[in-house]
Parts: structure tokens; C-alpha cells; sequence
């Protein structure tokens, strides 16, 4: 009678895990239907395999067992470029494993941004000024989000890899990441000028919100995750907080099928747009409700404000905008920097519907360059019509004094409202 019952149990136990191979194996050739891949055959002893090529890429999608440990499973993507990357590059995650590397002489190339240099490891043949030109700030942000966020990622000069916990059985998690996969691979090897995130970033460079949101919006611009949350943070500078908390929950929804780290992301950065809606975050008082006649204050130290916004483990993360919302937004500043642009504009898409002078100042960087990958640039509204008077200029230091009421988190923009120039401060 035990004999029997033990027989029944394993007859069970068969059946569940043949039905469990079966239901994995249906997800798998469902999701290279999806893909137009080749899927993994019918028999239950055939190795889990999506394979083929798209867009020009090679895509591998796999399962594995960790070394000495088989219920210790994942599952591993592969893409491999459609061409060599043009320069010779490694990419990885920082770790604890990082400084031993260095000691046995492995070096790994600091590019001058301080949050991408913590999170990733850089090594490879070519020059150092090579890498830092062709990590451009939207490759460095689509670099470091995948290595900080998905397990073994690392890109090769052939192409990308990265892995999973398990052995997926959604489909849609599947097509997700291979999509995810190629558009990284894309975003790597294609043309600067063909990049929305990359030249909303140029518009943001030069002060220019309203061109990088237009940027992002082009004929050829998806809605993938990496363009919603970098729109969602540009309404947020802007201080369209209900726009902004939208982009972010669309962002969301466009990482329901990637991992926890985007969806995570996404949803603090629609907390924080929920709060400083509805007022929850105080905002900094300085500077505001001077007594007339008396000069106004120095405002903020600018080195120390840089540091204390964008110095922290993650200089692009929410919480940057949070801390100038809570600490600076309001502040009146009177500060000096290099004059790099200025143009006349009939509205500004953060100083709003009125005409102005837009200058942009190189206000500070570790290295002291305006071209560093960690500059702090001051977007400045000056007076309409004033631009002509300063084009000769530009190259030169300049004091000016205005009122803080924006950040870009990402482009590292301070925002200077109703500012003038001050000659006490000029060099």
C-alpha cells in the first residue's frame, strides 16, 4: 500500500513538472513568435533557445545553471552587433571585485562624470579621450541604468549581455528585454544626430527645454522608457508638475514587463512631481521678501550647492530634485560664471510666455572646464533684447543675480529668473 502511494506522489510530481516544462516551453516559442526569432522545439529534452537576427543584430536568448548550483537557474540574453562598436570599450558594474581588478592591472577609465564613474566600470584599448567623445550623455544614461540595473550586464565591443533570475514563463517579459536589448545596441552604434535622447541633451546644453521636450516628441522619437522619463524630468524643471507626474506614470507602464529598477525609478520620480504639486515639499525661503533698500544676499555658495545636489552616490536621481525643491528653489543668488550662449526667444519653456535673452554661464565643474562631463551650467533670463549687447562677450566671466526657480537633474541646469547683470561681480 506504500509502495502504491509513493508511486502515485512521483506519478504526481512527474506530471507537474512535465506540465510546468510544457507551459515554459508554450511562453518561449510564443515570445520568438513575437520577435520573428526561431523558438525552441517541441520535445520537453530540447534546450530552451530563441535565436535568430533582428535589425541587424544577432539575438541568443537562453537558460543556464550557476556552477555547482542547478537550482540556482537564470536566463541569459546575448546581442551581438551588427557591427564592432567604433571604439574599443568594455562596460560593467563597479563592485567590490572592481579594486581588486585595479591592483592586478586592470585600469578602469574615469570619463568625468562622477554618478556614471561610481556605477560603472570602464576599460578597454582605446584612448581615453575617444571613450569620453563617444559616451555621449544619452549613451552614459542608457549604459548606466542597464548595468545598474540587470544582473552580469556588460557590453563588449561585439555586443551586450546580461541575465535574469529564473527561467522566465511570460512571454511579454521576454519580448521586452530582447527589445530592450536592441534598442541599447541601436542607441551605441548609430549616428549622435539620429539619437532623441542625444539631442534633447544638446538642446538642454544649451539652455533650451522647449527644444529638448520638441526633441523628444520628433517624427523619429519612440516612447520607450528612457525618452518618458527624461521628458517627465524636463516638465518637471519646467515646474509642470501634473504634466510631469503623467510622463512618469507612462514611463512606468513602458517598464511594466522590464525589471524593478525602471519601475522603481519611475515611480519615485512621479512621487516626488506629486508632492511638489500639492505643495508637500517646502521650498527654500532665502532671498525672498528683502526689505527694500537693503543689498541683497549672496545667496547659496555655488561650489557648495554643486556639491551638495550633484555629489551624492547618484547625481542624476530623484532625490536631486527633491533636495533643490526643499533647500534652493526661491533662493536669491549672485554668482559668476563663463558666458557660453545667449539668444533672444519669444518664450522660454521653464521662464514661460515672455519674451527674453537666454544666456547660459558655465557657473562650475571639478576640473574648472566648461566641456567636463560633470559642468554645472546657470540658465539666466535676462532682459529681451539684451543679447545683442553680449555676443561679443561670450568666453568672458560675468557676475549676475537673479532668483533660482528651476534644476534639470539630468542636463545639471540651474534655472536664474528675473536676473540682470552685475558689474560688482564681473572679472
Amino acid at each position: 500500500m506504500i509502495e502504491f502511494a509513493l508511486l502515485v506522489i512521483g506519478s504526481m510530481v512527474v506530471n507537474a513538472l512535465s506540465q510546468n516544462a510544457r507551459t515554459t516551453r508554450h511562453a518561449w516559442r510564443q515570445a520568438a513568435e513575437a520577435l520573428g526569432l526561431t523558438g525552441p522545439g517541441e520535445g520537453l529534452g530540447v534546450q530552451l533557445l530563441i535565436a535568430g537576427t533582428l535589425n541587424g543584430h544577432g539575438v541568443n536568448v537562453s537558460t543556464f545553471a550557476r556552477a555547482g548550483n542547478d537550482q540556482q537557474r537564470g536566463t541569459r540574453f546575448r546581442i551581438t552587433f551588427g557591427s564592432r562598436l567604433p571604439v574599443d570599450v568594455r562596460l560593467s558594474r563597479e563592485s567590490g571585485l572592481s579594486g581588486f581588478g585595479r591592483l592586478v592591472g586592470i585600469e578602469d577609465t574615469s570619463v568625468g562624470d562622477a554618478a556614471f564613474d561610481r556605477a560603472v566600470l570602464v576599460t578597454g584599448k582605446a584612448r581615453t579621450a575617444d571613450i569620453r567623445r563617444w559616451l555621449t550623455p544619452g549613451r552614459r544614461l542608457r549604459v548606466q541604468r542597464f548595468v545598474q540595473g540587470r544582473h552580469d550586464a556588460r557590453i563588449e565591443p561585439t555586443g551586450l549581455a546580461w541575465t535574469i533570475s529564473g527561467t522566465t514563463t511570460d512571454p511579454k517579459r521576454l519580448v521586452a528585454e530582447v527589445r530592450y536589448g536592441l534598442d541599447l545596441a541601436d542607441a551605441l552604434l548609430g549616428e549622435v544626430a539620429e539619437q532623441p535622447l542625444d539631442r534633447a541633451a544638446e538642446r538642454l546644453a544649451h539652455g533650451d527645454a522647449g527644444g529638448a521636450f520638441t526633441a523628444l516628441h520628433g517624427d523619429d522619437a519612440r516612447a520607450t522608457f528612457d525618452a518618458l522619463l527624461m521628458e517627465g524630468q524636463v516638465l518637471h524643471a519646467a515646474g509642470r508638475y501634473e504634466d510631469a507626474a503623467a510622463a512618469f506614470h507612462r514611463a512606468e507602464r513602458a517598464a511594466r514587463h522590464l525589471g524593478k529598477a525602471e519601475r522603481a525609478e519611475a515611480r519615485d520620480w512621479a512621487k516626488a512631481a506629486a508632492a511638489a504639486r500639492h505643495g508637500t515639499i517646502a521650498q527654500g525661503t532665502a532671498g525672498r521678501g528683502e526689505t527694500p533698500g537693503v543689498p541683497e544676499p549672496a545667496g547659496p555658495d555655488l561650489a557648495t550647492l554643486c556639491r551638495e545636489l550633484f555629489g551624492g552616490p547618484d547625481g542624476h536621481a530623484v532625490d536631486v530634485g527633491e533636495r533643490f525643491e526643499a533647500a534652493y528653489r526661491g533662493q536669491a543668488v549672485r554668482w559668476t560664471g563663463t558666458l557660453l550662449s545667449v539668444e533672444e526667444a519669444a518664450l522660454d519653456f521653464v521662464f514661460g510666455d515672455r519674451p527674453l535673452a537666454r544666456a547660459v554661464f558655465h557657473a562650475h565643474s571639478g576640473d574648472g572646464s566648461a566641456m567636463a562631463f560633470d559642468a554645472v551650467r546657470a540658465v539666466v533670463r535676462l532682459p529681451a533684447g539684451s543679447a545683442s549687447g553680449l555676443k561679443g562677450r561670450i568666453g568672458k566671466r560675468l557676475g549676475f543675480a537673479g532668483r533660482l526657480v528651476a534644476c534639470d537633474t539630468f542636463a545639471r541646469n540651474l534655472y536664474v529668473d528675473d536676473a540682470s547683470l552685475s558689474k560688482s561681480l564681473t572679472a
